[in-house]
């Protein structure tokens, strides 16, 4: 039994940080996108903000969506959504696009933070 409560705390853990990675790596590789898109400084702000203000603004809904749809499927549904807009901004043609993808990455994210946070109060209280 403790080895499943450290399975499941390792595995939360780890969906929680799924968003923040793809924050970082973002950051990292903004010259190589500035160049590749041929976008200046302001639409470079977008696409690093994109993300965390799309999950700013609708974090606050995810614990109503859990309450509704079970914490596993919202938490589902949030690491889908990251993992497949995190893989189609690599496609990302344009600024628009790559815009588009990091909005809803940061959609994913607002269901799988606090959705992850509940999951570990759960197991330890």
């Amino acid at each position: 039994m403790k080895n499943f409560f450290r399975l499941t705390i390792s595995t939360l853990i780890l969906a929680d940080l799924s968003p923040s990675i793809n924050q970082s790596i973002i950051n990292i590789a903004i010259p190589d996108i500035g160049n590749a898109l041929s976008i200046g400084f302001s639409i470079m702000a977008l696409v690093i903000n994109g993300s965390p203000l799309s999950s700013g603004a609708l974090v606050l809904f995810s614990p109503i969506f859990a309450t509704r749809f079970s914490k596993i499927n919202i938490l589902k549904t949030g690491l889908i959504i990251v993992f497949i807009f995190s893989l189609l901004s690599t496609l990302a043609q344009n600024a628009t696009q790559l815009i588009a993808c990091r909005v809803l990455i940061g959609a994913g994210s607002a269901l799988v933070m606090p959705t992850t946070l509940a999951y570990i109060y759960q197991e330890i209280a």
